[in-house]
């Protein structure tokens, strides 16, 4: 999911059964819940969110209220461990307006949180919201749960130093980029950090000490180099064969190097907008760099 932008939609459980629950209660008079917009045979479920942390939250909701009814709705922001919550982040923010259902028992309205304080750390949140009905008893009803990862931006020199750090680690000097997608490449240019543009076909020497990535390689062709102790990222590559499902499939060989082929759709396309794409795309140089269960011929697995 892109984190800016973002549009979601919140509808209840109760007329729409088959959607994850996230409420702490069937019997509550409003409820919520989080699926992702658009057509409704492409509704799922989207808790957990994702969003940089210094970022308004905002996101479209639909609510299901008794009708007649006013209702206000507000959340606590909690951050959370391993052991549970561990810390009140924001608390009683006013999510929208106070909402009549004067003649339906649904409604949109957007919804937004402030802008966060930046983090230095991935940061895992639950966003408790609470629905109050005007002249109703006071106490708030819980009427869903949202679970928010928040992701720190990183500046250009950030992104610098992460890169040269990750191939320093593996003892290699510099990134190799080819491929026919240039979003990989517009990223980097953007972020400042250097590597060498080698075009949209495959390389024709390959280099042990540069970490190849390549955005929508064409399919191998029938002579390579020699590939052993290389290491290679192709991203959306094309194959000769069956189509492979959405996944990361990597393949070590016994000189130390490694081949991973990366099938999870709008990694590079969303780097820059999107912080789960950029944690993946940064676990994806790690496993490349340091490969595990090497083979002693990985000749017939190369691409």
């Amino acid at each position: 999911m892109r984190s800016a932008a973002l549009s979601i939609i919140v509808l209840t459980c109760l007329y729409c059964p088959g959607l994850q629950h996230l409420l702490a209660a069937d019997e509550t008079a409003v409820t919520i819940q989080a699926v992702a917009s658009g057509s409704p045979a492409s509704k799922q479920p989207l808790s957990p969110l994702y969003f940089f942390g210094d970022q308004p939250l905002k996101f479209d909701a639909g609510i299901a209220a008794p009708l007649g009814s006013h209702v206000e709705i507000h959340a606590d922001l909690f951050q959370t461990s391993a052991g549970g919550l561990t810390g009140l982040l924001l608390k009683n923010i006013a999510l929208s307006p106070v909402l009549f259902f004067a003649k339906c028992t649904q409604c949109t309205a957007p919804c937004a949180l402030p802008a966060l304080p930046a983090i230095k750390r991935p940061t895992k949140t639950l966003l408790k919201i609470y629905a109050r009905i005007q002249g109703q008893p006071n106490t708030p009803q819980l009427a869903g749960i949202l679970e928010i990862f928040l992701y720190p931006r990183h500046t250009p020199a950030e992104w610098k130093k992460i890169i040269a750090a990750i191939l320093a680690e593996a003892g290699l000097d510099r990134l190799a980029v080819f491929g026919k997608e240039d979003a990989l490449r517009h990223f980097l240019q953007s972020q400042q950090v250097p590597f060498d543009n080698l075009g949209p076909e495959w390389p024709a020497a390959f280099d042990a000490r540069r970490l190849y990535l390549a955005g929508s390689p064409p399919t191998k062709p029938d002579s390579l180099p020699p590939l052993a102790g290389v290491r290679i990222a192709l991203f959306n590559p094309e194959t000769a064969g069956i189509p492979m499902l959405p996944g990361v499939y990597p393949v070590a060989d016994s000189a130390g190097g490694a081949l991973v082929k990366v099938t999870l759709p709008g990694v590079l396309e969303h780097l820059n907008d999107d912080p789960r794409s950029q944690q993946i795309f940064l676990e994806i140089l790690r496993q490349t760099l340091h490969p595990e269960a090497p083979v002693e011929d990985s000749t017939s697995t190369w691409p």
